[in-house]
């Protein structure tokens, strides 16, 4: 080859020798390299193992992508759920606000039907004692 036939010309310096010497064994590495096979037994095994172990990673990222839809899925219906607690206790509210004022108004209305009734029975006293004086000096 190139290396041998520049070996044979005369006059060359130690580190040209030096160079071919590096660039032969490369040579010699490259051709024991191309004789290999292109996998061994033991490296298939071992492809075949990070294979399952790949399989095993993608089932188990799938599973958790299932469990996150799930979980966002669960999430959803509560805050449905916590939406309609919440204007659930919004009409609750308007409702006992009212529920309040009708109290207070009912209230109001029995002092006044009391104080009404009061006049009113005191006036019908005031006539039955009128009315017994007047039998009674007559």
């Amino acid at each position: 080859t190139k290396v041998r036939r520049r070996l044979a010309q005369p006059g060359s310096s130690g580190q040209d020798d030096a160079i071919i010497s590096a660039a032969l064994a490369a040579q010699r590495t490259q051709e024991r390299q191309d004789t290999r096979p292109l996998v061994t037994l033991s490296e298939l095994g071992e492809m075949d193992h990070n294979l399952e172990e790949l399989l095993n990673l993608a089932k188990a990222a799938e599973d958790l992508n299932q469990l996150f839809q799930h979980m966002e899925t669960v999430v959803q219906s509560q805050g449905d759920y916590l939406n309609d607690i919440e204007s659930v206790m919004a009409r609750n509210e308007q409702r006992a606000i009212e529920g309040r004022r009708v109290l207070q108004r009912a209230v109001e209305e029995k002092k006044q039907w009391h104080r009404r009734w009061c006049f009113l029975a005191f006036f019908l006293l005031v006539a039955i004692v009128v009315v017994i004086l007047i039998l009674v000096y007559k």
